[in-house]
């Protein structure tokens, strides 16, 4: 049989698909992933509660490819969320989109909040 949900140290997402952002939305505030290491979502519109849904978590490595960051809310809830990820090593935003006021934003909360002791690389495009 299949391994339950709260084994699941790996998750690869495309969040075009209708739903799948709010399934894991709801999935992570649940605490229903807590070995979730690695989480990679991709072309998706990242929305502010399910990046703030991320706060909290044991995401070592978290990949945001090809999406797009929907909001400064957004992008503020991104800054937050990572401040309250103590085990992220990695984050990798290549080829996400985001609006001159959400970039902006997002610059802003990463300068202004704490980010975790053992990031160890960020990549930005």
């Amino acid at each position: 049989g299949a391994a339950p949900l709260s084994a699941l140290r790996v998750l690869s997402l495309d969040c075009r698909g209708s739903g799948v952002s709010e399934a894991l939305e709801a999935a992570l505030r649940g605490g229903r992933l807590p070995s979730l290491r690695t989480l990679r979502l991709s072309r998706g519109h990242l929305c502010a509660e399910l990046l703030a849904a991320l706060r909290g978590s044991r995401v070592a490595e978290l990949e945001l490819r090809n999406s797009f960051v929907a909001s400064a809310a957004a992008a503020a809830a991104l800054g937050a969320a990572l401040e309250g990820m103590p085990r992220l090593r990695k984050l990798d935003m290549l080829g996400v989109r985001m609006g001159p006021e959400t970039m902006q934003e997002l610059a802003e909360a990463l300068a202004a909040g704490p980010l975790p002791r053992g990031l160890q690389r960020v990549m930005l495009s």
